[in-house]
């Protein structure tokens, strides 16, 4: 848990790497340390995402990764958009980032999610 107020705030790669309800717990700890007016960033796996599916589902639209471990979730555009109380939604962007990966493309999808603290 974090202590000190700031007015801006992103997260970034690690918003991707937890279960769901873990999620709203890092969303509701950003909240809390922002000062009213301050801003946060952070962003999640959209399910169209080249990552979706692999690795053993643990609940669901949740994967672990079947070398490392790590936990991936996966959303829809807009579904935990109603969950975001305590701040305004200023700014979502859909993301779609064609990379190369291990010698192969990929579609990697991101949603952004930029908010201000009420």
């Amino acid at each position: 848990m974090c202590e000190a107020n700031t007015d801006f705030l992103k997260s970034g790669k690690e918003s991707l790497v937890m279960e769901f309800v873990d999620i709203f717990k890092s969303i509701n700890e950003m909240t809390r340390v922002v000062e009213p007016g301050g801003i946060i960033y952070f962003n999640l796996l959209h399910k169209k995402d080249c990552g979706y599916g692999s690795g053993i589902e643990i609940e669901k639209d949740t994967f672990k990764d079947k070398n490392d471990g790590i936990i991936y979730t996966y959303h829809e555009e807009n579904e935990i958009d109603a969950e975001l109380t305590g701040s305004e939604l200023m700014e979502k962007e859909i993301v779609n980032n064609y990379r190369k990966i291990d010698g192969k493309w990929v579609n990697q999808w991101f949603i952004g999610y930029y908010l201000r603290k009420n």
